[in-house]
């Protein structure tokens, strides 16, 4: 129960983040309107798929785990298309990146369709994605790991780049600030990975750590003025505690 409503209050701060986009009419939040609408439905579905755990109703659960898991593929295709663009946001055509971006998340939503097929829970094993195995790996961790980890890294990468070539004093300050949180959101993703192989309900928290993406990225996108190295410690130790409160609720509310 205590993992049902942590869900529900991601879900309600996914809606509110999102209803916050809606208005607004700059480029990135453009962008990062798509990211919070996927996100929130992914987080509705997760919670629709506890209740349906926690009520024992049979044979609906394997619909609903291959929606949440392709969205947080579609998240990644968006978050991917949001690092390409940024930080001017120019209108540009770019077909083969657009192809590229398509065919990787196609593969997985595809991948996510085929070789997954339910997501249970049991007194033993807690909860579990049941999928088909590629050796000694089974393909949800395949594809979580793609998605979740890689993704993400290929994106600071692309973002690094970016930082070294542009010439804009705020649109590095930017570049820099979104790497922070694209690191934070990896490192975050990376310890709940990890975790999961020892406390399975952490894989149902995993989406709600796009929820602190998508606020720091708008806010990272959003800064015009020059800060100063001080200016900066003080944002990343804020960010940090953001971290670590969500870290302590996640775990009081999944011991209840």
């Amino acid at each position: 129960m205590g993992l049902i409503v942590l869900v529900f209050l991601g879900l309600i701060v996914s809606v509110l983040l999102m209803i916050s986009f809606i208005k607004k009419k700059e480029s990135h939040t453009q962008i990062l309107l798509k990211v919070s609408l996927t996100e929130t439905a992914t987080v509705f579905f997760i919670l629709v798929s506890l209740l349906i755990l926690y009520h024992d109703i049979p044979h609906t659960n394997f619909i609903i785990s291959k929606l949440f898991l392709s969205g947080m593929v579609i998240i990644s295709f968006f978050v991917f298309d949001l690092t390409v663009k940024m930080p001017r946001f120019e209108v540009k055509k770019r077909g083969a990146f657009n192809i590229l971006n398509g065919i990787i998340h196609t593969a997985g939503i595809a991948a996510v369709l085929t070789f997954t097929y339910d997501f249970t829970w049991n007194t033993l094993t807690g909860f579990k994605f049941l999928s088909y195995m590629a050796g000694n790996i089974s393909a949800n961790r395949i594809i979580t790991s793609i998605f979740l980890l890689v993704m993400p890294a290929v994106c600071i990468i692309i973002a690094a780049v970016k930082f070294i070539i542009e010439k804009s004093k705020i649109y590095r300050q930017q570049i820099i600030f979104y790497i922070l949180t694209a690191v934070a959101m990896l490192s975050l993703f990376s310890v709940i990975y990890y975790i999961t192989l020892l406390f399975s309900w952490m894989a149902v928290v995993m989406p709600l750590g796009y929820i602190f993406f998508i606020y720091f990225a708008n806010s990272s996108f959003s800064s015009t003025v020059i800060y100063d190295k001080k200016q900066v410690g003080l944002a990343v130790l804020r960010f940090v505690t953001f971290i670590l409160i969500f870290a302590v609720a996640a775990g009081f509310f999944a011991s209840i």
